[in-house]
């Protein structure tokens, strides 16, 4: 990495142990108009040359292409972000007989645009067997292999437009198939918050949903998972689409198939917070208040609470469910 050079370059994650994809922001001049378009570029960094390289000159392995953008979306950011590493291992101190399998990573994928002096998040969820799977039909040293968004993107991700984007700083937010999100809704003066957990564990799913569980609805701009219950899962079959000449010049449909859970915290303090997580865990960080989240696998269980002030006036709350 170290000897290939661009500004196009914007984010890049480890696919596998010899693999890399790079977020790619490529300005083509058209006239007196300029054109912006995102792509994913995949590199194998242990075949590729000791010489500084620009990304044009690189021999790249797979290029992902999105889908063509409106004439009024101003391209502003493109990242990408998985974890844990393809050559993670936990500590062999741990008691657990079992961890979370290297081959179900998630990938997300986040294009923040502006449109129409409004600034938006776009999200790609896109597990690690999209791209494997187009690389491993490929022998080293084959041609560069170039995919339209019509080749790998409609059946193997899902893209959203979450009401509150994640955030940019505490950017821990997805390990292994899971993602993590917040959401506050209601009224100003009965505001709730909710920690969103996304999980794109395709076997779980399978085995999940035909025990009379309903798939429900993607749309992102309305609160589906509003409820009184301490405990509220949904499972997302549907399409998620976005109507032509608005983000994209055409429809853009995704279907990747998820469950999300919703766990609603009793808190005012939430405001300006952000979300991680682990393994294991959940991380609620706020300016004032650091929360720490620890989640069993047993839906239940009560929540319980433990709270630990410190000098600083920072509060450390532990919930188990």
């Amino acid at each position: 990495m170290q000897n290939l050079i661009g500004d196009e370059m914007r984010s890049f994650s480890f696919l596998t142990e010899r693999h890399i994809i790079i977020t790619l922001l490529n300005i083509t001049i058209l006239g007196d108009e300029s054109e912006t378009e995102p792509r994913l570029l995949t590199l194998d960094f242990k075949a590729e040359s000791c010489e500084q390289l620009t990304v044009d000159d690189a021999k790249y392995v797979c290029l992902f292409s999105y889908p063509r953008l409106d004439a009024r979306v101003t391209l502003l950011e493109f990242t990408i972000r998985s974890d844990p590493s393809p050559t993670w291992k936990p500590s062999s101190e741990l008691p657990a007989p079992f961890f979370t399998s290297r081959e179900n990573r998630l990938y997300v994928v986040s294009l923040w645009i502006r449109v129409m002096d409004e600034v938006q998040c776009i999200v790609l969820y896109a597990p690690l067997s999209v791209f494997v799977s187009h690389l491993s039909g490929l022998n080293p040293g084959a041609m560069p292999h170039a995919l339209d968004w019509e080749a790998w993107g409609p059946e193997g991700t899902r893209m959203v437009m979450p009401p509150q984007p994640h955030s940019n700083v505490w950017v821990c937010y997805v390990f292994g198939s899971k993602y993590i999100a917040s959401e506050l809704y209601g009224r100003m003066n009965e505001l709730h918050f909710d920690v969103h957990v996304y999980d794109f564990n395709q076997l779980a799913l399978k085995q999940a949903i035909p025990e009379g569980r309903d798939s429900g609805d993607p749309d992102f701009s309305s609160p589906s998972l509003e409820g009184g219950t301490d405990d509220r899962t949904l499972f997302v079959t549907t399409p998620t689409v976005f109507e032509p000449h608005y983000i994209f010049e055409d429809v853009v449909q995704t279907t990747l198939p998820y469950r999300v859970r919703a766990f609603p915290l009793d808190s005012m303090s939430f405001f300006h917070c952000a979300v991680m997580c682990s393994e294991d865990s959940l991380i609620i960080v706020d300016v004032r208040v650091i929360h720490c989240v620890f989640i069993t696998a047993n839906p239940s269980d009560e929540m319980k609470s433990h709270t630990k002030p410190s000098l600083d006036r920072k509060e450390y709350r532990i919930l188990t469910f």
